[in-house]
């Protein structure tokens, strides 16, 4: 279940990071913490259509209870995003693109976990 939560977990990040470069690097229009919450944002729209669909098909209750669940674990994630981020260009000055791969991978970590337990309720089978 992990492989399929982080290769659909790719497309959302696609667009997250093709966000982040566009309006960073070539349109010089934000700073990278605000084009990474965007871009995370508009991924997790993403995300959780295929998620719903591919990772977590045999979740059972209301589409808008797993819908709200999901914005509340995708705003979470989309805070650390903003904060590792934050803390490590802003502050200490590191290349946006070295700590945007750091946080990818923290903030996948987090709401995989989140979202495979409370947001769709999927318990492990013993």
């Amino acid at each position: 279940m992990f492989i399929v939560y982080a290769m659909v977990g790719a497309v959302g990040t696609l667009v997250q990071y093709a966000f982040l470069l566009v309006c960073v690097s070539w349109w010089q229009l934000l700073h990278p913490v605000a084009a990474t919450v965007i871009g995370a944002f508009l991924g997790a729209i993403v995300n959780y259509f295929l998620n719903a669909r591919f990772t977590f098909s045999q979740s059972t209750g209301p589409h808008h209870v797993r819908m709200l669940k999901f914005a509340v674990a995708a705003i979470f994630g989309m805070v650390m995003n903003g904060l590792i981020m934050y803390v490590f260009n802003r502050q200490l000055g590191l290349n946006y693109m070295a700590v945007q791969l750091v946080a990818t991978v923290a903030v996948l970590l987090l709401t995989y976990s989140i979202n495979r337990v409370w947001t769709f309720g999927v318990v492990a089978k013993r």
